[in-house]
């Protein structure tokens, strides 16, 4: 396997060869000088660990780091150093940020070292994990976008029939519609492992009624029957920074979670204002509430890591509303009605 392969380049070969020693025979090991040629042994050996032995870090040594890291073949190499001086803490730190994993005294006991060797051998790169993400994320839109488009191409032709019964149309649009929900709720999941890292979205002045134009689209294709329970009442005008698409299901999952925990034909309030200099968005309905002794903690529960704790449904609508407002520096509140159910406000700079 490549990443138990093991480059030592030292100013001695003696010193490489009395480190593949301490090692033993856990990874294939070379060694090599540290000159010019470094780069194209480890281009031709593509070792999963590079580790200097080097007395004092120096500029030398962070220009061939710097020059390793921007060689695309070796971007899941991991750079090891071990100097027998600390050297200059500006030097240290310039090794880290050219692209060095780990920096430790040359003198590391033989089973520490071995035991972060190791470590180091199972981490992938960046890259990598990038890459699987991608990998994963196309695999699951595609192992499930196929039989979904299916049920539902059949289930419009199915619909389509006009001697159909009454009943059997109410079954098929139930097919249809929880067949559209399947559909958001994949999108949901792979967002929310998307937002799981910091990445950079597209940030520019929204509107308001923007966002409640998309609201009623949404509830029209996917909740037609519950069009009439939903006012929406939005202040015309409202500019604010933001990424739209993010605050549009950010939005949508307060509404979606309404309609699913208020009784049938209970009317839910969907409003903004401008308050304190940001921008609210505010969701109320008429359901059951939030039990008191939860009030002061249930957002603080709804995390990426313990979603899976919770009852399905809540804790990814909850759990992306709170992970994008976090990444527009906002925040979201819940609260009780006087008259009863639950209010949850998404607050944005404006």
């Amino acid at each position: 396997m490549e990443n138990q392969r093991l480059l030592v380049c030292a100013q001695q070969r003696s010193r490489s060869e009395q480190l593949a020693e301490r090692l033993g025979t856990l990874f294939t090991t070379r060694s090599c000088h540290f000159d010019g040629q470094l780069l194209d042994t480890a281009t031709r050996f593509r070792p999963g660990i590079l580790v200097f032995l080097i007395d004092v870090p120096d500029t030398a040594l962070t220009e061939m780091v710097e020059t390793l890291r921007s060689d695309i073949t070796l971007a899941s190499m991991k750079i090891l150093v071990l100097s027998e001086a600390s050297g200059d803490t500006g030097l240290r730190r310039q090794l880290y940020e050219n692209g060095t994993d780990l920096i430790l005294p040359a003198d590391t006991e033989g089973g520490e070292l071995v035991a972060l060797l190791k470590s180091l051998a199972r981490l992938k790169s960046d890259s990598e994990i990038e890459d699987l993400k991608h990998q994963f994320r196309s695999l699951i839109t595609h192992e499930t976008s196929t039989p979904l488009n299916a049920i539902s191409s059949y289930a419009s032709m199915i619909a389509a029939d006009p001697e159909l019964s009454a009943q059997n149309r109410e079954m098929i649009n139930a097919v249809q519609q929880a067949s559209r929900l399947m559909e958001t709720k994949i999108e949901r999941v792979l967002l929310l492992s998307d937002l799981s890292a910091d990445p950079v979205h597209d940030y520019h002045q929204i509107y308001s009624e923007d966002i409640f134009s998309s609201l009623r689209q949404d509830l029209a294709y996917l909740m037609p029957e519950r069009q009439e329970e939903v006012t929406f009442s939005a202040v015309a005008g409202t500019q604010f920074m933001a990424s739209f698409d993010l605050v549009r299901v950010a939005c949508w999952n307060l509404l979606e979670n309404a309609l699913k925990y208020s009784p049938v034909g209970s009317q839910i309030q969907v409003m903004d204002k401008v308050e304190e200099g940001r921008y609210v968005f505010q969701v109320a309905d008429a359901g059951p509430g939030i039990e008191v002794e939860r009030l002061n903690t249930l957002l603080s529960e709804f995390s990426i890591d313990n979603i899976l704790h919770h009852r399905e449904g809540l804790g990814i609508g909850l759990s992306l509303c709170k992970r994008i407002v976090e990444l527009h520096n906002g925040d979201i509140t819940a609260d009780n009605m006087p008259q009863g159910g639950a209010r949850f406000d998404l607050c944005f700079p404006l």
